[in-house]
């Protein structure tokens, strides 16, 4: 048998044995789901994973909990390395409606956000690679209980170019469900909250986010993440400053996003 065969036989032996040996006694049914790590077993033995329907969670799995179609993310701390995670869908996008239901997070320096990339994801902090792509930041520190509530948007084109701006909507954010759509077109995009454009881009100057759209290279993303005063600050200065900061918020934790895909 050919060496690198002994080896691929052996390490799918190791997979299948993990796979088998998880002991799922410690999850009470479900119960403790939350109190664990994002392993294979936790994946395995926990029924209110995140990791379905086409989702994947990229860490911290256990702050992620699935139950009635509605998926759960927690910011357990007052530091970014605590709060929240980010979840992919696995099919990618190109013209027409997309959008999630989301309520957000309550408080300062956390942020619920469902964007479309073609980068993975990823902001490039390098700023040596171009992307695309289209943000929904919705901060809970710019929820008004009762009344309105402002949510930046962003389209990245180019190497990290940004096309920022605030709309307004006249609900609390974090009090109910509300759609967050992206309405992609070959000239113009529209955000879209509840199916009421807020805000209207015209594309025909930008061909990296119009060869996006026509290639369907667009893949859809939620996460929640927060940001204390021991953190780096993420952004530009009025974004931060929007944002504010875990340490002041004022409901404790854990707090919690609800989205519906």
């Amino acid at each position: 048998m050919a060496p690198a065969l002994r080896l691929a036989i052996i390490a799918l032996g190791w997979q299948l044995q993990g796979a088998i040996s998880c002991d799922c006694s410690w999850t009470n049914n479900g119960a403790n789901c939350g109190s664990t790590d994002g392993t294979f077993c936790w994946r395995a033995c926990c029924p209110n994973s995140c990791d379905s329907g086409g989702w994947t969670v990229a860490y911290s799995s256990e702050r992620c909990h699935l139950s009635n179609g509605v998926r759960r993310i927690s910011c357990v701390a007052p530091s970014m390395h605590q709060c929240g995670t980010r979840m992919s869908a696995s099919n990618y996008l190109g013209r027409g409606y997309h959008s999630v239901r989301i309520k957000a997070a309550p408080g300062p320096g956390i942020v619920t956000t469902y964007y479309l990339s073609n980068n993975g994801g990823l902001y490039d902090k390098t700023k040596t690679h171009p992307w695309v792509e289209l943000d929904f930041e919705i901060m809970g520190n710019m929820a008004g209980p009762g009344g309105q509530s402002r949510i930046w948007t962003n389209m990245f084109t180019d190497i990290a170019v940004e096309h920022n701006q605030w709309i307004i909507v006249p609900f609390d954010v974090t009090a109910n469900y509300h759609e967050f759509g992206f309405e992609l077109g070959d000239d113009t995009i529209a955000f879209k909250v509840d199916g009421v454009p807020y805000r209207t881009v015209n594309i025909q100057n930008h061909g990296d986010v119009r060869a996006s759209i026509w290639s369907t290279s667009l893949q859809e993303f939620v996460s929640v993440w927060g940001q204390s005063s021991q953190d780096p600050g993420e952004g530009i200065p009025e974004f931060q400053n929007a944002l504010g900061l875990l340490d002041s918020n004022p409901n404790g934790f854990p707090r919690y996003a609800e989205v519906i895909v």
